[in-house]
Order: structure tokens, then sequence, then C-alpha cells
């Protein structure tokens, strides 16, 4: 596992015992990455909050929970010392000092501990998004536009084909 292209998400994606993840968003995740010519075994995949039973609970966390899960990810973040970091939610983004609204944080550069950060929808967005009357294209295409930022960034090849997709 390479750990120069670190992913944040909210909460763990669902995992198998070897911490792949599986299901609808592991899935989702892993089209993304192949469509970059990555794979999930070539980043790494964290959370913010890193207890999974937190996912199905439907309470706010306690700000001092908060600021725990907050300090074990900028100390995963310290150490790992990745080339990019690709921020997938809301709960992320606000922890780490980006902001809530992800749509309005797409599409820049930002910094976190002096690491640049592209943020993006998290895996379940563009899952429930695929509801929508456009099939989820919109949201498709935004978190496209960010792979292939994220790909400039880390200086991955980009083929016509891969900046051709989702185009109007």
């Amino acid at each position: 596992m390479d750990a120069s292209l670190c992913l944040i998400t909210d909460t763990w994606l669902a995992e198998d015992p070897q911490g792949v993840a599986q299901g609808a968003e592991g899935d989702k995740l892993a089209k993304i990455l192949g469509a970059m010519g990555s794979g999930l075994s070539q980043v790494y995949l964290t959370a913010l909050l890193k207890d999974p039973s937190l996912r199905s609970q439907s309470r706010s966390l306690e700000p001092a929970e908060l600021d725990l899960y907050v300090s074990v990810l900028c100390t995963e973040i310290a150490q790992l010392r990745p080339r990019l970091l690709v921020v997938m939610g809301q709960q992320a983004c606000a922890a780490l000092g980006l902001g809530q609204a992800t749509q309005a944080l797409r599409g820049r550069v930002h910094q976190v501990l002096g690491i640049p950060v592209v943020v993006t929808h998290p895996p379940m967005h563009l899952i429930r998004q695929e509801q929508t009357a456009d099939g989820g294209l919109r949201a498709k295409r935004e978190c496209w536009e960010d792979m292939l930022q994220v790909m400039e960034l880390m200086g991955m090849p980009i083929s016509e084909k891969q900046r051709g997709y989702f185009r109007r």
C-alpha cells in the first residue's frame, strides 16, 4: 500500500477482516479508483470516526468525543505525511477545519497540516444521487472532475478517454 494518496471518509466503509472497503460504498470507491488506473490497495483509506458502530447511531457526538477522533486523525496524517489528501464527507471536512459544505469546497486545493487537500463527494452520496432524476450524473461528473484534479496533482497519466468521461 502506498500512503502518498490518503482518502478520508466520515466513517468507515463496510469492511472485511483485512480492512479493505466492501459493500456498495466500497464497490463505488473501487470503481472510481479503477477508472483512475489505481485501486484500493494503492491508496491509504481512513476515516474520521474510527468506530464503525457510530455509523448506525443517530446521536450527535459530544465535543470531547469529536476532539478525540480529530486528534487521532491528525496524528495519523502527520505520521503518514501523504503527498495528497482526498476528503470525502462533510464531517471530515469540518473536523479538519475546511468547513462543512462539501459542494462549496470542491474545485480548489486546500491545505491541512501543510498537505494539499482535494474535497469530493463521499461514495454514499453518489449512491444516493443515483435515485435522482438525472441518475446521479451531476454528482458523478463532479466527483470525476475532482478525481482528475487528484490525478494531476499526483502526476498520474490522464488519457483522453479519462478526460472525456462525463463530458457534456
